[in-house]
């Protein structure tokens, strides 16, 4: 198991569990990986806002061959695209894309 870290561009998120969330990343160096950040829905969680779709954050992660899922143990946000947020057509114009990486598999 490696310890990886990475800049990503956060596609989605769900939750897991009570407390947890998988979010799918598309990476610059592992292409889109899903991770799960364990105490993300805490209201301390140390993740903040770093796990919400349209992010730019940068990641460290535990990456294991042959598993889909890997474990998410730090978010840092390089880039909010807070102007993204603020408007609907942004948030469409933005999902394109997001959704396009989603269900491609790569």
């Amino acid at each position: 198991m490696a310890i990886v870290k990475s800049e990503a561009i956060v596609l989605h998120h769900r939750d897991q569990g009570e407390t947890s969330k998988i979010v799918t990343l598309f990476t610059l160096l592992f292409g889109k990986v899903s991770l799960i950040a364990k105490g993300s829905r805490n209201l301390k969680s140390p993740y903040g806002a770093a796990l919400e779709p349209f992010t730019h954050v940068e990641v460290v992660f535990y990456k294991k061959e042959n598993r889909d899922l890997n474990f998410l143990s730090q978010a840092e946000i390089l880039n909010p695209f807070a102007r993204i947020h603020g408007q609907l057509g942004r948030i469409a114009l933005a999902s394109i894309p997001c959704e396009m990486v989603q269900r491609h598999e790569i």
